[in-house]
């Protein structure tokens, strides 16, 4: 390849650039009525929910009661051995984003299971796991 054609190629995106920004005012004189319109359309919109009493404000409102909001989340350990492995799963849930006093829990809510089961590679990760969505 000669350096012609390298240049030529070279300015290519230059002359990208210059094309698209040449045509920037056009689209621009396309596009402004467009915004203008929606704009027209925003106030009408504001002024409706204004007249029907749609829009207020924040501190003018009630307070909803807080709900409780719950989580639940577990895990698994699994210790292998030579011949054994040793599986733990456990859940747990817990009540929060509420008042102490308006908790339907008394306190975290836990369950787990364990067991000794041989060793397995493949099926005591998948027993673990099981264990721990049944909890």
């Amino acid at each position: 390849m000669d350096n012609k054609q390298n240049d030529s190629y070279a300015n290519l995106p230059d002359e990208l650039l210059e094309d698209i920004l040449e045509d920037a005012p056009k689209i621009a004189d396309k596009i402004k009525p467009l915004f203008e319109e929606l704009e027209q359309q925003k106030r009408i919109l504001h002024q409706t929910l204004e007249d029907n009493d749609f829009i207020c404000r924040v501190g003018d409102l009630e307070n909803p009661p807080s709900p409780s909001i719950d989580a639940v989340d577990g895990g698994q350990a699994i210790e292998k051995s030579i011949g054994a492995d040793t599986l733990i799963a456990v859940g747990v849930g817990v009540e929060g984003l509420v008042r102490e006093d308006n908790r339907k829990w008394g306190s975290v809510q836990y369950k787990n299971w364990q067991d000794v089961l041989p060793h397995s590679s493949e099926s005591n990760p998948k027993v673990t796991r099981g264990a721990m969505n049944a909890l």
